[in-house]
């Protein structure tokens, strides 16, 4: 536990210490936070207005809410201590299906320190934990879902498999992906809750995504439930 409990350090010390470290950190994901933090949300001009240049404009917005609603609190600085906190519920995650499946605490305790020591969590380049990438909220979703999977519980997968859809552009084909293997397996009630949540998520951003790609065109941005 030792090991786990210096990678959740070192990640929060890189998530404090520094900014987003690469191009797609950058401009896809804090940039657009920074424009919902300063207070006039997604009537913000990066979002509302077709003449200003914003990269990613369709891009999901669920990270740059959560670092968003955070820095209201805590200023944009600390907000991104977020990372820490979802690397954390990562490794939670994974101690929570392994007990679940009555694993033997020193099996579960050497699972978690697989996840939390993996290089491409630690590397100090893009992609890891604390670099300001979506790929960390993307594998708590995962792991939420797939645990949700094999302890059936229709209200984890269910919520996961929301929200991936909104957290990455890749999401949605991989909550498809975790509904489908419910249908495969035969559990019905996880099967219609997860399609349910997809479906509901969708409804919801495909027209907000809509309005961001073109603005003007579509639904209004100030409409959105987001």
């Amino acid at each position: 536990w030792l090991g786990v409990i210096l990678a959740v350090g070192m990640v929060s010390w890189g998530a404090l210490a520094s900014g987003p470290r690469s191009w797609d950190a950058l401009v896809a994901w804090e940039f657009r936070a920074h424009a919902l933090a300063v207070g006039d949300g997604l009537r913000h001009p990066v979002f509302a207005d077709g003449a200003v240049y914003s990269h990613s404009r369709g891009y999901p917005l669920l990270l740059p809410q959560l670092l968003a609603g955070v820095s209201e609190w805590f200023g944009f600085a600390n907000a991104r201590a977020i990372h820490a906190g979802l690397f954390a519920l990562l490794l939670g995650s994974v101690w929570w299906v392994c007990r679940a499946l009555r694993w033997p605490v020193l099996a579960a305790s050497l699972v978690v320190f697989a996840a939390g020591v993996m290089p491409a969590w630690l590397d100090p380049g893009g992609g890891s934990a604390d670099s300001g990438y979506a790929d960390l909220l993307v594998a708590v979703l995962i792991t939420g879902a797939g645990a949700g999977w094999v302890l059936r519980d229709h209200v984890v997968l269910s919520c996961c498999c929301g929200a991936l859809v909104v957290a990455k552009p890749e999401g949605l084909p991989q909550a498809l992906i975790v509904v489908l293997m419910a249908w495969v397996m035969g559990w019905w009630r996880g099967f219609g809750r997860g399609a349910w949540a997809v479906l509901a998520v969708l409804w919801l951003w495909f027209p907000l995504r809509s309005a961001l790609l073109h603005p003007g065109d579509g639904w209004p941005v100030e409409s959105s439930p987001f």
